[in-house]
């Protein structure tokens, strides 16, 4: 016979699990991914990225070894713009150190031709009224 505890703890679990399926939503602990516990509308979304430019004038975007270092990237960067706002100084030692190590990162993938640019560039979308996605690319910074 099945304990009545068992039977009720398996009820919570299930019905936890269907409430979240049914409204939506991503909650711990019936989600472990805590990224994902709120919806973003397109429009909330920005992140950074790099583009470089190498002597050619060819241009891509950096994609590092390790696909976590972008989002690194972007939140150290996002610290450092918001330390710009209360501290300049400080805030442009920060940005020039960050920049540096990105250039050593870019030259250590083995770039054949050296980079000569780096370019910081906010990336937004929004959500057109077909139901289409047009992106925007406002370079903030550039380095080298």
């Amino acid at each position: 016979m099945i304990d009545l505890t068992l039977i009720v703890l398996a009820a919570l679990i299930i019905g936890g699990q269907l409430v979240c399926i049914l409204a939506g939503v991503e909650a711990w602990p019936f989600s472990c991914y805590p990224m994902f516990a709120e919806r973003l509308s397109p429009n909330e979304v920005e992140v950074f990225r790099v583009a470089v430019r190498r002597a050619t004038g060819e241009m891509f975007w950096w994609a590092p070894p390790f696909p976590g270092l972008l989002s690194d990237f972007d939140a150290l960067l996002a610290h450092t713009l918001a330390t710009m706002e209360d501290d300049e100084e400080v805030g442009r030692e920060r940005l020039s150190s960050l920049m540096a190590e990105i250039l050593r990162l870019v030259r250590l993938d083995g770039d054949p031709d050296n980079p000569e640019r780096i370019y910081v560039v906010r990336r937004t979308v929004e959500k057109t009224e077909s139901g289409t996605f047009r992106f925007h690319n406002q370079t903030i910074l550039v380095y080298g």
